[in-house]
C-alpha cells in the first residue's frame, strides 16, 4: 500500500499551519482543502464509485420535536415538506475494500493521517468515530440540519470525489447554520477535503441537488475525544 505522502498532495504540517488560525477563531464555516489528493487516484475513485451497484437508498423524517427516524419512500413522500430529515444513498465502506483507489483514499481517512492531522489541529487527542459515511446524492437528495454533537464528536471531514464537478446552482453544497442564522456553504469540489467543527450550536447539512447531471460522491469521518474508557 503506497505512503501517505504518495497520495496526499499536500504535506500534513501545511495542512495544519492553514487550519490553526481557522481553527483557534471558532469557526462558523468549514475550511476547504483543494486538490487534495493525487488526481489520478481520485478520479479512478470516481470511477469505481459509479460502478459499485451496492447503494442503498434512504429516507428519515423527523417528529414534532425534532427526533429523527428512518423511513420508506411512501413514508418520506406521505410527510410534510418540513418534517423530512434527509434522503440520498449510502454504501457501507466494506463495500470499497473490494477497489484500489477508494481503498487508498478510505486508509487515508481511517488509518492514522486524518486523525494525526485532526489531533495536532484541536488539541485533542482523537480517535475516529465508528460511523462513517459513504455516500450519493442526485437529483432531489438533501441531509437536514443537525449537530451531531453526541460521543463527544469535536471535528469532521469529508471527501468529494464528483465528476463531472460541482458548478453553480447544482445543488449538493455543504452548510453550517449559526444561531444567528448566518449560513456557510462550500460547494462539494472534486477532490477536495472539507474540515468543519462539531459544537452544539451549529447545525450542519446539504442542501438539494437540482441539477440531474451532478452526482455527488463523498465519504465523511467523524474524529471524538479519545475518553479512558473507549476502545479503538
Amino acid at each position: 500500500m503506497p505512503s501517505p505522502d504518495t497520495i496526499v498532495r499536500i504535506p500534513r504540517d501545511a495542512v495544519i499551519e492553514e487550519a490553526s488560525p481557522w481553527w483557534t477563531g471558532r469557526p462558523s464555516g468549514p475550511l476547504v482543502f483543494r486538490d487534495i489528493f493525487d488526481p489520478t487516484i481520485a478520479d479512478t475513485a470516481v470511477e469505481e464509485l459509479n460502478a459499485c451497484r451496492s447503494w442503498s437508498s434512504q429516507y428519515a423524517i423527523v417528529d414534532e420535536a425534532g427526533v429523527g427516524s428512518p423511513t420508506t419512500l411512501a413514508g418520506f413522500r406521505a410527510a410534510q415538506p418540513r418534517r423530512r430529515y434527509y434522503m440520498c444513498e449510502v454504501m457501507s465502506p466494506d463495500v470499497l475494500t473490494a477497489t484500489q483507489a477508494c481503498t487508498r483514499i478510505l486508509k487515508i481517512m481511517c488509518d492514522g493521517w486524518l486523525t494525526d492531522v485532526c489531533a495536532a489541529l484541536t488539541g485533542t487527542e482523537l480517535r475516529r468515530h465508528p460511523w462513517m459515511n459513504v455516500s450519493r446524492y442526485r437529483k432531489g437528495s438533501f441531509l437536514g440540519g443537525h449537530n451531531d454533537v453526541h460521543d463527544d464528536r469535536v471535528i469532521g471531514a469529508i471527501v468529494y470525489l464528483n465528476r463531472p464537478d460541482h458548478t453553480a446552482g447544482a445543488g449538493g453544497e455543504f452548510f453550517l447554520r449559526a444561531p444567528s442564522g448566518d449560513i456557510t456553504w462550500s460547494a462539494p469540489l472534486h477532490n477536495s477535503l472539507a474540515l468543519f467543527p462539531f459544537r452544539e450550536e451549529l447545525f450542519h447539512g446539504v442542501t438539494p441537488v437540482k441539477d440531474p447531471k451532478f452526482v455527488r460522491h463523498a465519504i465523511g469521518a467523524h474524529f471524538m475525544a479519545r475518553t479512558e474508557d473507549a476502545h479503538d
